[in-house]
């Protein structure tokens, strides 16, 4: 079974926690060593396949590790640029046009607010 956990970090905490979570992955790397070293009473197959598993398991949760920091650091040196906030009003005529617009836009938006307020009274329970 996996999980995925989303949580926030400080910028400053990232490679230490990522650390942690990377160091977190030797004792299955021991295990896999040890499955190897230590001659038991199964057959050198399974503990063959054994070894495999847990080295393939700790690949993939290292490389997912990996892509994260990679991620992380792109996103951390990429810089976004302001974007323009709108088309400059030039004179009056411009002006009246796009308050205009804005209402519009505005009613339209309370019209969907209405709608979706309805339908959600719509699915109240009734008391009995």
């Amino acid at each position: 079974m996996r999980a995925t956990i989303n949580f926030d970090l400080d910028v400053r905490d990232v490679e230490e926690t990522m650390g942690s979570l990377a160091s977190m992955q030797v004792p299955k790397l021991q295990m896999a060593i040890d499955e190897l070293e230590i001659v038991s009473r199964r057959p050198l197959r399974e503990e063959i396949a054994e070894a495999i598993e847990l080295i393939q398991s700790v690949s993939s949760q290292l490389q997912q590790y990996h892509s994260m920091l990679v991620s992380f650091e792109q996103a951390r040196f990429q810089t976004t640029l302001p974007q323009p906030a709108g088309q400059p009003v030039h004179n009056l005529g411009q002006l009246r046009e796009t308050v205009e617009s804005m209402k519009s836009l505005d009613g339209f938006l309370a019209g969907i607010g209405d709608q979706e307020e309805d339908d959600s009274d719509d699915h109240v329970p009734e008391e009995g």
